[in-house]
């Protein structure tokens, strides 16, 4: 006997008998954790009801439906009951004591093991009650911890009750277990019924247990004390607390007490700021407990449930039958699979036949199991008509609610928060599937495993599956609710993202005019970034649930595994049972990973949806009232009385307002802003409630009357009218549909548009663009008109309908709004009060009221507000009038003051001007046979300025020409093939003294005298657009109007490209830009192949043959219309305008339009009517002229597709391959490959390039355009040369990624780029306007004199890239391998050559010209004559770049330097600048690179004596 015993048996005797205290103990060890769990499970529930949110109000209000009668809720906030939570000393308290309870069953079990082993030679084993008791014990008081732990406020309630019955339960089973351990009684003994070694009392291992069981008794009246005593204590503080506060009113009053409106705020929801409205994007996990998400949802019940449809409801039903019916088939499953192995094992190894009947039944089962089997599926093919008829009711239902609220929810709301709340919230509609197909089928998989493996296996098998099933969903759940809130994160930036970008998208207009393009894309790129940092977080938790779930299933299979294979090898089960267990295991975690997928499914669903159901408890504010009627007929009169109204309570903004409207007359409101004229506007359209008095119509008070009926018979004009991005036809028939089209067009006639709109390519179908963007503010403002003619209308309002427009707009609107008023009630909001002196009567509003009233001469004789606003009004238009008068009378004397200037001309410098045309004739005509008539000009006596008269001193300079014109030759700076001599000083003087006809002014000479007769030629059987350097399909205004004109006569466009080998010699194109080209058109023909365009490309030897090499294809073709885009060199313009009336002798039309500059030269002209010669006032007037006529930068759209007939008719021209190219400009292999990979062709690179530019590189590109070893550029100059990118696009595309629509604003970078851009338009406008540049002459004629070298070896030198100066060297060895050559490198290269060399800098841009890709004449002469000082704008000659410093300040470490100059890749430092001079001449000798050709400081002072000495002055 045992030390423990003695009390026992010294004791009375037990009234229970051992045989009825082991049942006792047998019964409540299996019933105890289960009693228990689902009392906790009730309570809880319980619990949560009872002290979920409620919505309430402070007022009655009368119950609102929704569309279609569904019921709304209030929409004031949910809130929660007062329910207080332990403080965190306590609540340790509480933890701490259920540690201790839970581990009192840790300890049973330890004892239980630990005897087991010690006594495993009698087999002792504690017996399957006390077994499932401790294990199931310990996980039910785990639970209760984790409750304790999790759940906020706790402990509550549902945990004392708990504790209360676990009390009881535990006094029962330690009563019992006294009673039995102190009486005779067996211990148990495994695999024996009677028990083993019998005991006459407590042994050792029965008094721990029971000294176990008494610690949890004590922990247990611990926790239950503690919180009867600690409600206690709080109660009794809360008593009073409210008796103190009762006692002191006077310090719990709100020193700033609420004002009460009448009829509610104009919001229509109280002024809490606590309380985002429902469109707002939730900022944290709201603590929302799973009634509260039930009940709240429940408001989408009625549109998810069919009602409306009995086959439907039958339908669901049908569905709900099918469920369970797999449900059946989900056991059978199992079942079939074990009985089919059990007839299989039986007969060892005998054969007893195929049970082909099971089998069969088995694959049946299996066909019918499952989503993807037969019930699954019939079950979802029955659901798709429930499914969408849930989608629509709630859809709809949700749209038309928002279209219900009142104006005060749209003015105030977010439009891309709501626009996301209803797009996100559409995931409710998959929500009841989910529900009905997913959860309560899992529920009941879950319960009937349970139940089937405690009756057709034993308790360990369903304790088993019971733990794994409860750990898994709380191990999910648990883990859901942490990654709620991530979720819920990467949740609220999608949808900041999605918000950004709809508001960014809708407020268009006001992010061009705050210039704020910068401020939205790094707005939308941290919204961005925000969601993906969200979603990062969001996955990495998705795995960590994933693994911890399958672990924990893993964990249950692998001790069941255990069990049962235990029970089969000892013969207790069969080998089928084993493998029913694992095949419904397997089954099971279908459902269990299922549950995993379902919880964040709906997790996500409540979340998304979360602010669509706070926006379904928005209430419009203004409704209708009960008893009101509809408005059978409107008369017009209006009658304000004493109208008090007040956006907010303390600060009215009408304040007992009356008028009365005439039916049919006209009442203008004027008054400064905030005087109350939109209110009144507001008001009278019922977009809000009155605060006080009444507004009537044909004496009905407008409460009285339906909104609808109501709205019906007022018509509005707003200033800002707001088009759908539809037709035209759509937007005017909008206010009516019903309306005929000639109704339409007999309105579009009143309101002065109808011929506007048969002017558009698609009339009354053209469509208008987001918000009618597409049309002007006067088409948009005549569209409203005519839309509210055909509303017809009785009473109409026209809100500052003209304010927006200019003048003469105003006064064309003007005549349609008097035709509009005609007959009917008309309101007036207007500013310019010249436009309401007609009116019937005006009403002056201040302050909220009628501060004077009258017509316009009344008001005027009363000398008040009206009379005052009218004199200023007056006095500005008066002063704008005489400052126009000035500005114009001043351009008119300046013009007189030249007139006169012209007129004093002698008569032999008028005639010099018939010299000159002659002369224009030979210069740069291309002939050498000219050559001769150049001469005999170049002797001329006349002079077209006194300073240039003939005297010994012009002798000498004509002599000196003599001479320049032989090296000119000898050195190849004018190709005597095609060019003689270059023109005289005289000529270029004549030039700029408008005495010869510019070549420009002969093609448009030509163009505006045969424009009529152009016209009228008719479309043959093909237009042919011909491509010269406009290698593109987008943005090609020629190619645009060819294919217009194609399109419109039903014929196709044929494309066509001439290679001249002479124009390419004579223009100096380098053999590697000749190779981009044909490249380029290789890319070209493919595109246009694939809109059944065909390009038709030839070689043409002779160039004087082009023109009619052209005419004889399209009269082969049977072309009459032939298309181009002018190019400005001299030749070619000359060549167009022959063209021009050579074509129309042979029939055809021959059409050359502006296109590759931005703004076509001629347009922009100084103050005093000349051609701009100075960049930086040309780039203002560039700029203003394309603010003012923002059409330059729209966009041509690519040609349309030819007739499919096209591919056959044209079969030989689609597959004529592009000709090669010539022999003087072709490329070996290698060069060829090289420049391939470096240059890639076509338009599509070319917009690639100019993306990855705007994204990348623009924002800093002020910062870093100047180091050439920084890669910042956009490097396009290629395609610009080409025409692969139009100006145009490069332009429109940069004020698109700026942060304004100015050009000359926003970004810094971008705002240079831009205006990089617009010198290559300046250069061509320089270029039309001194066509002299284009023949081998300095913009300034005087710098002619100036005396060169012609030093070859120099020139060699600096061509290789061999001068002794690494930056200058690294430029030209760039240049020679690439075809390239960083823009500030090419400055300081040129400058280098003409100042420090002293080589005629016409030699370098010749060099440049024909070894560039991107070479462009007129970019590259411009850029020549700035570093040469002798060109336009150019940089004083005095300023000599010292090329060493060059490289120190724009290659500080050298990068660029060993890049192209390998020689001195070793050196480091500064020395890499001047190695030989700073340390590294060894290097630079034992590598070979050359010391410094000419030493700059001598260099420089010759150059600047040599200029001076030419120019004969001492300034630039």
């Amino acid at each position: 006997m045992s030390w423990l015993s003695v009390p026992f048996v010294l004791g009375s005797k037990p009234e229970l008998s051992a045989q009825n205290a082991q049942h006792i103990l047998d019964f409540f060890h299996f019933a105890s954790p289960i009693v228990l769990i689902i009392f906790f499970l009730a309570a809880f529930t319980a619990h949560s009801i009872a002290t979920a949110s409620t919505d309430t109000t402070t007022t009655p209000r009368k119950e609102q439906t929704g569309p279609g009668g569904k019921p709304l809720p209030s929409p004031k906030k949910p809130g929660k009951k007062d329910v207080l939570d332990f403080s965190p000393a306590r609540k340790l308290l509480f933890i701490w004591l259920s540690v201790g309870t839970a581990a009192t069953f840790v300890g049973n079990a330890v004892v239980v093991i630990l005897h087991a082993l010690v006594d495993r030679k009698n087999h002792w084993w504690c017996g399957e009650a006390v077994a499932i008791y401790v294990v199931a014990s310990v996980f039910v008081y785990t639970l209760f911890l984790i409750s304790l732990i999790d759940t906020k406020p706790s402990p509550t309630a549902a945990h004392f009750s708990t504790w209360l019955v676990a009390l009881i339960l535990e006094f029962v089973l330690l009563g019992a277990s006294i009673s039995l351990y102190t009486t005779e009684h067996r211990e148990p003994k495994a695999g024996s019924p009677n028990g083993g070694q019998l005991q006459q009392g407590v042994t050792n291992w029965e008094a721990i247990e029971i000294l176990i069981d008494i610690f949890r008794v004590i922990f247990l009246l611990g926790l239950a004390l503690s919180y009867c005593l600690f409600i206690t204590l709080r109660a009794w503080k809360q008593h009073r607390g409210n008796r103190k506060q009762a006692g002191t009113p006077g310090e719990t009053t709100s020193l700033l007490n609420g004002h009460a409106v009448e009829n509610g705020t104009v919001q229509g929801h109280n002024n809490d700021d606590s309380q985002d409205a429902g469109w707002v994007r939730p900022t944290k996990v709201p603590s929302k407990t799973w009634w509260e998400y039930i009940r709240g949802y429940s408001l989408f019940f009625p549109y998810l449930w069919p009602a409306k449809s009995r086959p439907l409801q039958i339908t669901v039903v049908i569905c709900f039958f099918l469920v369970m019916l797999a449900r059946v088939v989900n056991l059978l499953v199992p079942l079939q699979v074990g009985r089919i192995t059990d007839i299989l094992s039986e007969g060892e190894g005998q054969y007893s036949g195929v049970p082909w009947g099971e089998i069969c039944l088995y694959i049946l089962y299996r066909l019918l199991q499952g989503s993807n089997g037969v019930l699954g599926a019939l079950r979802s093919t029955l659901w798709v008509p429930v499914s969408q008829y849930s989608y629509q009711e709630l859809s709809t239902a949700s749209f038309e609610h928002v279209h219900g609220l009142s104006l005060d929810f749209h003015l105030g709301k977010k439009t891309g928060e709501v626009l996301s709340a209803l797009s996100k919230g559409s995931s409710i509609n998959t929500f009841l599937e989910q529900v009905t197909f997913s959860v309560l089928p899992m529920l009941i998989d879950l319960g009937v495993a349970i139940g089937y493996f405690l009756i057709f296996f034993d308790a360990y098998y369903a304790l088993v599956v019971a733990i794994v099933t409860f750990a898994y969903l709380y191990l999910t759940i648990r883990l859901a609710q942490w990654r709620a809130e991530i979720r819920r994160e990467m949740v609220n930036s999608s949808r900041q993202e999605d918000a950004v970008k709809n508001d960014s998208m809708m407020s268009y207009e006001t992010v061009k005019y705050f210039n704020a393009e910068d401020y939205e894309f790094n707005r939308y790129r941290t919204a961005v970034k925000d969601y993906q940092r969200a979603e990062y977080k969001v996955l990495i938790s998705l795995n960590i649930m994933n693994v911890s779930q399958n672990l924990v299933f893993t964990l249950g299979l692998m001790v069941i595994c255990f069990i049962a294979a235990y029970q089969v090898t000892i013969g207790q089960r069969k080998v089928g049972r084993f493998v029913t267990l694992l095949t419904y295991m397997a089954q099971l975690q279908g459902p269990l990973n299922f549950f995993g997928t379902f919880y964040r499914s709906i997790q996500s669903a409540m979340i998304n949806s979360e602010r669509m159901l706070e926006l379904f408890k928005e209430k419009p504010t203004v409704v209708d009232e009960p008893a009101a009627q509809p408005l059978p007929s409107c008369q017009g009169e209006i009658r304000f009385n004493d109208v008090k109204f007040a956006y907010d309570p303390r600060k009215p903004a009408l304040d007992g307002i009356n008028f009365r409207c005439a039916p049919g007359t006209t009442t203008a409101l004027v008054g400064e802003s905030g005087g109350g004229k939109s209110t009144v506007f507001r008001l009278l359209f019922r977009f809000y409630n009155l605060t006080g008095g009444s507004i009537q119509i044909d004496s009905h008070d407008v409460k009285d009357i339906t909104i609808d009926s109501f709205r019906r018979h007022i018509g509005v004009v707003p200033q800002d009218t707001v088009l759908f991005n539809e037709s035209l036809m759509y937007n005017l028939k909008y206010a009516n549909p019903s309306a005929t089209d000639e109704e339409v067009f007999a309105a579009c006639r009143a309101a002065s548009i109808h011929e506007k709109i048969l002017g558009f390519p698609d009339g009354y179908n053209a469509r208008v663009g987001e918000r009618g963007l597409k049309l002007s503010g006067g088409e948009k403002q005549r569209v409203a008109i005519a839309r509210t003619i055909i509303k017809n209308p009785r009473i109409i309002l026209l809100d500052e309908a003209t304010a927006a427009l200019d003048s003469e707009t105003e006064q064309h609107i003007q005549t349609a709004l008097e035709k509009l008023s005609q007959g009917r009630t008309t309101l007036v909001i207007a500013h310019r009060l010249s436009t309401i002196t007609t009116a019937d009567q005006i009403l002056v509003l201040h302050a909220g009221q009628v501060a004077e009233s009258g017509t316009h001469e009344e008001l005027l004789a009363l000398k008040g507000r009206y009379a005052s606003m009218w004199r200023k009004q007056i006095r500005a238009q008066k002063a704008a009038e005489e400052a126009k008068f000035h500005s114009d009378r001043a351009e008119q004397l300046r013009k007189e003051i030249q007139g006169d200037e012209s007129t004093s001309q002698s008569e032999d410098e008028r005639n010099t001007k018939s010299h000159g045309e002659r002369r224009e004739a030979a210069s740069g005509s291309g002939d050498p046979q000219d050559h001769h008539i150049q001469s005999t000009l170049n002797g001329t006596k006349r002079s077209a300025s006194p300073s240039l008269e003939t005297s010994p001193k012009r002798r000498k300079h004509e002599e000196a020409g003599t001479k320049k014109s032989s090296q000119e030759g000898e050195y190849g700076i004018v190709d005597r093939q095609f060019y003689p001599p270059e023109m005289t000083n005289e000529r270029c003087a004549q030039y700029n003294a408008n005495e010869i006809e510019r070549p420009m002014e002969t093609l448009t000479k030509a163009q505006e005298t045969t424009e009529h007769e152009r016209d009228s030629v008719d479309v043959n059987h093909a237009v042919v657009h011909w491509f010269k350097c406009d290698l593109r399909t987008y943005d090609n205004k020629a190619l645009h109007l060819a294919s217009k004109l194609a399109k419109s006569n039903g014929v196709p466009l044929i494309c066509l490209h001439i290679i001249s080998p002479q124009d390419y010699k004579a223009h100096m194109t380098s053999p590697v830009r000749v190779d981009f080209l044909l490249r380029t058109l290789e890319v070209l023909k493919e595109d246009l192949a694939k809109i059944n365009i065909p390009l038709y490309v030839e070689t043409v030897e002779k160039r004087k043959t082009i023109p009619d090499r052209i005419f004889e294809l399209c009269e082969r073709w049977g072309a009459s219309h032939l298309y181009c885009n002018i190019e400005y060199e001299v030749d070619e313009l000359r060549r167009e305008a022959l063209m021009t009336r050579k074509g129309l002798e042979q029939g055809i039309a021959f059409n050359a339009v502006h296109d590759t500059c931005v703004v076509a030269p001629g347009e922009l002209f100084s103050g005093s009517g000349t051609q701009y010669a100075v960049y930086s006032p040309w780039y203002r007037a560039w700029v203003s002229h394309i603010h003012q006529h923002p059409h330059q930068l729209d966009l041509f759209d690519p040609p349309s597709t030819n007739p499919s007939s096209s591919l056959q008719e044209f079969a030989s021209i689609f597959s004529r391959p592009i000709p090669p190219a010539p022999p003087n400009k072709s490329l070996t292999d290698e060069e060829k490959t090289r420049f391939s990979s470096m240059w890639p062709p076509g338009e599509h690179e070319a917009h690639s390039r100019l993306s990855k530019f705007l994204q990348e590189k623009a924002p800093g590109y002020k910062e870093t355009r100047n180091f050439p070893a920084a890669n910042s550029t956009a490097v396009l100059s290629v395609h610009f040369a080409a025409g692969t990118l139009s100006a145009r696009t490069a332009v429109f595309r940069a004020r698109a990624a700026n942060s304004t629509a100015k050009l000359d604003g926003g970004s810094e970078g971008i705002k240079g780029w831009i205006s990089e851009l617009a010198w290559r338009d300046f250069y061509k406008h320089v270029l039309v306007h001194w066509p002299y540049v284009c023949m081998n002459k300095p913009f300034k004629p005087e710098y002619t004199n100036i005396e060169w070298d012609y030093d070859e070896e120099l020139f060699s030198k600096w061509r290789q890239g061999r001068t002794g100066y690494p930056f200058i060297d690294a430029a030209m060895r760039q240049l020679n391998h690439m075809g390239y050559m960083h823009n500030r490198a090419r400055m300081a290269v040129a400058s280098f050559l003409a100042k420090d060399l002293l080589i005629d800098w016409r030699r370098g841009e010749r060099y440049f010209m024909e070894h560039l890709i991107d070479g462009d004449f007129a970019s590259n002469n411009g850029g020549w004559g700035f570093s040469a000082s002798t060109g336009v704008d150019p940089q004083p000659y005095f300023r000599i770049f010292n090329p060493t410093l060059q490289g120190e300040r724009f290659d500080a470490e050298g990068e660029y330097i060993r890049r192209w100059v390998p020689e001195l890749k070793g050196v480091r430092g500064k020395a890499i600048h001047d190695p030989y001079e700073r340390g590294a001449e060894a290097e630079a000798r034992r590598r070979g690179y050359p010391r410094v050709c000419v030493a700059h400081k001598g260099a420089r002072d010759k150059a600047l004596a040599r200029y001076k000495e030419g120019l004969k002055r001492d300034t630039a």
